[in-house]
């Protein structure tokens, strides 16, 4: 269940990436800080 999450996040953020790269270069440093945040929280669903 963890790792359909983890590819499912994987997708949007791709998708979202595709995205932010046409429109605003700055959103590229929220959406990183984004990811990080994700996979703090992916760790937490494992590990518990």
């Amino acid at each position: 269940m963890a790792s359909i999450f983890l590819v499912r996040l994987a997708t949007i953020c791709t998708k979202m990436s595709n995205y932010i790269k046409t429109n605003s270069p700055f959103v590229i440093e929220a959406l990183m800080v984004l990811i990080c945040f994700g996979a703090i929280i992916s760790r937490y669903i494992i590990l518990t």
